[in-house]
């Protein structure tokens, strides 16, 4: 998938280092696909819907429809939503969000505050947006909700200085992931009081608070589902998964995950809960209401720290620790196949029965799931861009959108628009 080569013996200091990616979302709204995008598709899996889509790439990938050269830095991905498409990005310290039209059209551009320079500079959160209203958290922990058709903003909160969460200078910029349900805001500002908060939507008004467990927040990302007739917020600090009563936040069960601030999300699927410690990735078995989860198996290699993994059928893909893209089965946490790999950093979406595969120099990689593992169908480079980068690509309305470094890149993937531009 690429030719970066990596030193075994510093991948997880660098992978700590390179703290990116973000931002997120919940299921189960009342939105339909249109008006509501979140972190990782309509279920924060990875998973796009969508049919039509090209089983193939030509040689040199598929056909670029538009670009934009001038978002500045940062690792914010796309939210596409009412036909437009938003984005964050920082120029000369300041963060501002980007909206177009799905031609590339710029229709405005919103000023909002002084961002994180550090190291890896900028938002690393992704708009979440909901009909008429979106929402962002920079990488200094300002909390805005804007309006998605004129770009305004309604109202905004300072996570650092009014929830007292943790300065984000301490260990990279802030990452905070946001939850949508109801009417309900869910963001962790991180502190030890007011872990985890639930704002109205409408206002910003604080509708409940938590403690959690009163650690640091994980570098890693929440997610919302419904499991046994319950809905749980499933978030993960620095040391444990925690389950939260979405209703009230009181914490309904916690588990031990071992130290570290890792960037991978929180991957729920029919009762399941997949999650990554210091050097493993673990799947949980839920229980029923209060009692405490179990764990179904661990697995040593399957390792996709930043990049995050996706499930078709009864398998999930994603990086290992080492040079390879695994093939792993579901229900018992074995490799089934592997391909070589050999970016420090490659992340997976998939639509209509194929797999996206992005890595941190900007190859791309179209695999198709077969019976021995997976084949590759496609493949092609982003042009530009000098630094490391990973943000997830969007799958929407037959468009792939990818940010790159500086850039957004949309492409043309369905089969349909491209028998009409070949007539």
């Amino acid at each position: 998938l690429s030719d970066y080569q990596t030193n075994p013996n510093n991948f997880v200091m660098k992978s700590q280092l390179i703290i990116m990616l973000l931002a997120l979302l919940s299921t189960g709204t009342s939105f339909s696909q249109s008006d509501f995008s979140q972190w990782r598709g309509p279920n924060r899996d990875g998973t796009y819907p969508g049919a039509n889509l090209l089983q193939t790439w030509p040689s040199g990938g598929p056909q670029l429809l538009w670009k934009f050269d001038g978002l500045g830095v940062g690792y914010a991905s796309a939210a596409v939503a009412n036909e437009r498409v938003i984005t964050v990005g920082t120029l000369d310290s300041i963060s501002y969000l980007f909206c177009f039209d799905m031609m590339g059209v710029q229709l405005w551009k919103t000023r909002l505050s002084r961002d994180f320079m550090g190291v890896y500079a900028g938002t690393y959160s992704t708009p979440v947006i909901r009909g008429d209203q979106g929402f962002i958290t920079t990488g200094l922990g300002m909390l805005y909700c804007f309006n998605t058709a004129k770009g305004n903003v309604v109202w905004s909160r300072d996570l650092i200085k009014e929830f007292d969460g943790i300065n984000p200078l301490e260990k990279g910029g802030y990452l905070d992931n946001l939850v949508v349900d109801g009417n309900l805001l869910i963001c962790a500002p991180g502190g030890a009081a007011r872990n985890i908060v639930a704002l109205d939507q409408a206002t910003g008004t604080v509708v409940w608070e938590s403690k959690g467990t009163s650690e640091v927040s994980g570098y890693g990302t929440p997610t919302l589902a419904d499991h046994k007739g319950r809905k749980y917020y499933f978030y993960q600090d620095e040391t444990s998964i925690i389950a939260l009563n979405i209703a009230d936040g009181s914490v309904v069960w916690t588990h031990p995950r071992g130290w570290g601030t890792y960037v991978g999300s929180l991957f729920f699927h029919d009762g399941y809960l997949f999650y990554l410690t210091e050097m493993s990735s673990v799947l949980l078995k839920l229980a029923d209401g209060s009692n405490p989860p179990q764990v179904a198996w661990t697995q040593s290699d399957f390792f996709p720290l930043q990049g995050d993994p996706v499930l078709i059928g009864n398998r999930m893909y994603g990086k290992s620790k080492g040079k390879k893209y695994l093939t792993v089965d579901w229900a018992t946490g074995q490799t089934i196949a592997s391909i070589p790999a050999t970016a420090m950093v490659v992340t997976s979406v998939a639509g209509d029965g194929l797999i996206y595969a992005y890595d941190i120099d900007g190859n791309f990689s179209l695999l198709k799931p077969v019976e021995s593992g997976v084949e590759t169908v496609g493949s092609f480079k982003i042009p530009g861009g000098t630094k490391y980068h990973c943000s997830h690509p969007v799958i929407s309305n037959g468009k792939l959108i990818v940010r790159h470094d500086n850039s957004l890149f949309v492409y043309t993937i369905s089969t349909t628009d491209i028998k009409i531009a070949g007539k």
